[in-house]
């Protein structure tokens, strides 16, 4: 088989980030390369997650070579033109002046990826990679919690929403179509965030999915479902609230990563005095001075805050005002940022320390 290295390399770059570096099964480290009809097909998998890249090529190719060495050959290689052979469990790669001679895995060993018999949708991948930027972060790292380590994709709300059970956020008004909802694993977000592209088009079997975008390259990702029911977001989030108030946002963000410097567990706001003021037994106490305007002001003297459901947020803003709304100092708070309504955040607050006060 004959290949234009860059293209080459390319394919093996997009499927390598789901390849596990080791493992029991000695075949899912490798790369399978299948070449006919002029076409290379790229893949690897983790049983889990597998994905598929495709380039234009001449001759025939069916192995399964170590992918970490594939890569590093192919991107130290010179030339544009690479040619693989394999014979009897070897394969040699020719480019230029370079000849390697590597050991080839067995190709009938290598997992068949499924073939979902379904009508697809379509999602606008920008829209969705957006989406996934804007929850991702509120997944739950307890792989315990089931659901909860996902993200829930809502095609009848049309609405992306992940949780840790302390925090929600909830990307809305997808532009997508169908019904029903499934429950998306952390690590295929994370891939999908990665493709560049025009529009995925999706399937959904038995507890398994699968994005394809044809442009500029054509990708495949298919992934496991994460079964359970995820939690209902009906009714979460209040619609009236006592107290709502705004800070400009790189204030907030310029306070919030000096405070994070001594790494606290906990920073206490106080409303009064426009004060955050955080300690840590390792590093001792900061306070910071900060100012915010109210649109309503209510009760509401102090709170306590994780400072992650704050700095994780802001992160994914674009800046401007960055509103907060409350009904008291354990009630659930929502964070927003003004004039975007495709998305809403909502956190728990702490209970607040006497030390603290």
């Amino acid at each position: 088989m004959f290949i234009n290295r860059l293209d080459l390399l390319r394919c093996i770059q997009t499927v390598i980030k789901v390849i596990p570096q080791r493992g029991v099964i000695p075949t899912l480290t490798g790369v399978s390369l299948l070449a006919q009809n002029n076409l290379l097909h790229v893949r690897g998998t983790d049983l889990e997650t597998g994905m598929e890249a495709q380039s234009v090529c001449q001759g025939d190719l069916k192995t399964v070579l170590p992918a970490k060495m594939l890569l590093d050959i192919v991107s130290k290689l010179s030339n544009d033109t690479v040619e693989i052979a394999v014979q009897e469990g070897t394969a040699e790669i020719k480019c230029g002046r370079s000849h390697y001679t590597i050991s080839a895995m067995d190709f009938e060993n290598y997992p068949i990826f499924p073939e979902i018999k379904a009508d697809s949708f379509s999602i606008p991948l920008a829209e969705l990679k957006k989406a996934i930027n804007l929850t991702l972060f509120s997944v739950s790292n307890d792989e315990t919690r089931g659901p909860l380590t996902g993200l829930c994709l809502d095609l009848t709300k049309k609405t992306l929403s992940a949780t840790d059970g302390h925090r929600l956020s909830i990307a809305q008004n997808l532009k997508v179509a169908g019904e029903g909802q499934f429950i998306l694993p952390f690590k295929t977000a994370k891939e999908l965030s990665k493709i560049n592209g025009g529009t995925f088009q999706v399937k959904v079997g038995e507890g398994q999915i699968e994005f394809t975008v044809e442009s500029p390259q054509y990708v495949k990702l298919f992934s496991r479902l994460i079964e359970g029911e995820f939690p209902s977001i009906e009714g979460v989030v209040p619609e009236e609230f006592e107290t709502v108030f705004y800070f400009n946002y790189e204030n907030l963000v310029e306070a919030l990563n000096r405070i994070n410097i001594i790494q606290p567990q906990s920073v206490l706001f106080n409303l009064k005095e426009k004060t955050f003021y955080a300690e840590s037994p390792e590093y001792g106490s900061v306070q910071e001075q900060i100012e915010f305007w109210f649109e309503k002001e209510g009760k509401l003297e102090k709170f306590s805050f994780n400072p992650k459901f704050l700095i994780d947020p802001l992160s994914v803003m674009k800046g401007g005002q960055v509103i907060i709304k409350a009904n008291g100092e354990l009630k659930p708070m929502v964070l927003e940022e003004r004039e975007n309504d495709d998305w809403e955040y909502l956190f728990m607050p702490l209970e607040t320390r006497e030390e603290d006060e």
